[in-house]
């Protein structure tokens, strides 16, 4: 759909870069998922790659903090544990 509405603006031979994808490692809600995780990551940037963009960007790869809880959904996006909140299995 992308690269359609690309080649209606003229643009057909841009590069499409997703700058933020990632999924949560812990507890959220009834989600539970740590190794879970890893198959993700690797899951999501065949498909982005089958589909034709160039370039992809895991969100955080340390987890941020961002809600400041580490139990929430962006708290826990990072590849690499912080040590902060419940499921986290230390820094590292």
């Amino acid at each position: 759909m992308m690269r359609r509405v690309l080649a209606d603006f003229g643009y057909h031979d841009r590069p499409i870069w997703c700058t933020e994808t990632s999924t949560c490692s812990g507890k959220v809600g009834e989600i539970f998922q740590s190794e879970e995780q890893a198959a993700d990551l690797v899951k999501r940037f065949v498909l982005l790659y089958s589909l034709g963009v160039e370039k992809a960007f895991w969100t955080y790869v340390v987890e941020p903090r961002y809600e400041g809880t580490g139990v929430g959904f962006f708290d826990q996006e990072g590849i690499v544990y912080d040590g902060f909140g419940p499921y986290d299995q230390g820094a590292g």
